[in-house]
């Protein structure tokens, strides 16, 4: 195994525990997938109305399980000694963009939480920064978004911003 591998192999297994701390937390907790806990009482009823931290938690987790399919299958372009050469640039490209938008994607979220924002998720589709805020106010200040504009500038230098503002 060289290098790159486990370069992968760990940022996939770091993905794969993300992706166990959400559920875990989709669940509140609750280790039991039929919803019996140890008493032998059932579990609460799960709620039809979707809270805010569900929502933004649900993203997060879609997100991260395209980007794992997406590395996975671009992984498999690169490892069949069969693809044409510039099909394997081609994936190999992909890879490492891909990789580049999951990290600013994650860092424009890091820096909007610190701006005072209760929750943030982006995605990067096609050079365009898909945002989603939580805040307390559905109308945001001209402060506000020129805070986001900024961030999302400065992290992914696209301009394009679609923003979504969640209560």
């Amino acid at each position: 195994m060289n290098k790159k591998q486990a370069i992968i192999i760990l940022t996939l297994l770091a993905l794969i525990v993300c992706a166990g701390v959400y559920a875990a937390k989709i669940n509140g907790d609750n280790l039991y997938v039929n919803g019996d806990d140890t008493t032998g009482e059932k579990a609460s009823s799960i709620n039809t109305d979707k809270s805010t931290a569900t929502l933004f938690e649900e993203a997060r987790l879609t997100r991260t399980k395209a980007n794992n399919e997406a590395t996975a299958t671009l992984q498999a372009i690169i490892d069949d000694k069969n693809s044409p050469v510039d099909k394997v640039t081609e994936a190999k490209a992909k890879r490492a963009t891909l990789a580049l938008e999951s990290k600013c994607c994650t860092d424009i979220e890091a820096q909007l939480k610190l701006k005072g924002f209760e929750d943030a998720v982006c995605n990067i589709n096609n050079n365009t920064v898909e945002l989603m805020v939580k805040s307390k106010n559905i109308q945001l200040t001209d402060n506000q978004k020129k805070d986001i504009e900024s961030v999302v500038l400065s992290v992914s230098k696209i301009k394009n911003i679609k923003l979504d503002v969640k209560q």
